[in-house]
């Protein structure tokens, strides 16, 4: 445990190579320890190991298979292999459908916009907004669903343009 509190005041202070020596030391005390292998895959994949991340992932999965934070590493890994966007999206649903937490359902959002889906991400916001009311990523959701709105708005006049001339032809 004291391994584990100074391998996280290496991380705070960016040292990760040093917060990993100290986790792996720990892992090799308590292999079954799934915070020091979810911290540990996080940690190879903020080093670019993804070959040793996925084998941290394949274990954490098989020490803790009813955990919902085995999707955060699943998504955590897609993002750092630039998996496809819906891809990503389908795991972090899948994740908040266990666990709901304000960073990950804005993460969510973010998503949907980026896959060029705004009223998914207009939807994603109100529920954080409703099931948060408040605190830093309510304020975040607020603003990205601004913006969301703002493409719609934006794009639903050219889209009626579209209709007209394709109707017209």
């Amino acid at each position: 445990q004291l391994l584990c509190r100074i391998s996280d005041l290496y991380k705070i202070n960016k040292r990760y190579e040093d917060s990993r020596d100290l986790l792996e030391i720990a892992y090799e005390k308590y292999p079954t320890g799934r915070k020091i292998v979810y911290s540990l895959c996080e940690l190879e994949l903020k080093l670019d190991n993804y070959i040793h991340a996925l084998k941290l992932y394949t274990v954490f999965i098989n020490i803790a298979p009813r955990d919902s934070d085995r999707y955060l590493l699943q998504y955590k890994l897609y993002k750092k292999q630039d998996v496809n966007v819906r891809e990503q999206i389908a795991v972090l649903e899948e994740f908040l459908q266990h666990d709901f937490r304000e960073r990950w359902a804005y993460e969510l959002a973010t998503l949907y916009r980026k896959a060029g889906d705004e009223k998914q991400c207009v939807s994603q916001c109100d529920e954080i907004v409703t099931y948060f009311g408040d605190g830093r990523f309510v304020i975040r959701a607020l603003e990205l669903k601004k913006l969301a709105v703002h493409d719609v708005e934006r794009e639903t006049p050219m889209r009626l343009r579209l209709t007209r001339l394709r109707g017209s032809a």
